[in-house]
């Protein structure tokens, strides 16, 4: 497989993932928050109408729930 080399030297994945993290468990979700914002940008919903809006208001690359 061949690759592009960008053209600056800055590294070509600057920006995290976005993961919506739905989870109505809040001990459940804090845990989570805590591994994934390691490497993802985490935005979190307590329910299925706060999901909902988040989906509505800005993009996202995953939709986690459990």
């Amino acid at each position: 497989m061949d690759y592009v080399t960008p053209a600056s030297s800055s590294p070509p994945f600057t920006k995290r993932p976005k993961i919506l993290l739905v989870e109505d468990d809040a001990f459940v979700m804090e845990v989570t928050q805590v591994l994934l914002r390691k490497h993802f940008e985490v935005v979190s919903a307590a329910s299925v109408t706060e999901a909902t809006y988040q989906i509505t208001a800005q993009h996202f690359d995953v939709l986690l729930t459990f």
